[in-house]
């Protein structure tokens, strides 16, 4: 069983001391988990009962709503993106590469 989701970025000396004893996934099997979460979330997004808005009036997501978990998700992405982002304009600029068709 391969399992990469539960490894994080921590500059604790205890995260890293086993990092290289893993057996890490292959770009395609990557490729398809995500995949696979990307389908799950966009159909849970279009159809779970809980985000309909009968009345018109908009639905409020709270931490008492059932799909809580899921827009903790959207914001924990967010952190990643913005922590990327700062990475990026912390590198010198010759060695950022725009991706092809980007």
């Amino acid at each position: 069983k391969i399992c990469f989701s539960e490894v994080g970025v921590d500059e604790m000396l205890w995260d890293d001391m086993h990092k290289n004893d893993m057996i890490w996934p292959t770009v395609s099997e990557v490729y398809e988990y995500r995949k696979d979460v990307y389908d799950i979330v966009v159909d849970a997004i279009m159809n779970h009962p809980s985000l309909d808005d009968v009345s018109g009036e908009g639905v409020v997501v709270n931490q008492d709503h059932p799909m809580w978990s899921l827009f903790m998700g959207f914001e924990h992405e967010r952190i990643h993106l913005e922590t990327s982002s700062v990475l990026f304009r912390e590198t010198p600029i010759e060695f950022v590469q725009r991706p092809k068709n980007f």
